[in-house]
């Protein structure tokens, strides 16, 4: 008997011997998102700069809070920060739907 999760056939390897289905896929999909994003949320929160100034600090050198151009690049660190740490949360999700075991 075949379960209703491979009902769900979307193609088969050249060889012919192994299926995958929807699961599958989304569950691949929904890893690769999830580790990307990680790394990329990892790196940019450290790119940020804090109290006793980060890595952009070091980064940046000599530059003080004042000079032009910071608070835009603080703006772009902040937004890329914020677009890493959905897809992060959404993939969590994703995978916690696909693969709840």
């Amino acid at each position: 008997m075949h379960r209703a999760r491979d009902d769900l056939i979307v193609g088969r390897f050249c060889d012919g011997a192994k299926e995958f289905s929807v699961n599958n896929v989304l569950l691949v999909i929904g890893l690769a998102v999830w580790a990307v994003s990680s790394v990329g949320l990892i790196i940019f929160v450290l790119l940020h700069s804090g109290k006793g100034g980060g890595l952009s600090d070091m980064l940046s050198g000599t530059m003080t809070p004042s000079s032009t151009g910071t608070s835009v690049i603080e703006k772009n660190l902040d937004r890329i920060t914020i677009v890493f740490g959905i897809a992060f949360g959404l993939s969590l999700l994703l995978l916690m739907i696909v693969y709840p075991k």
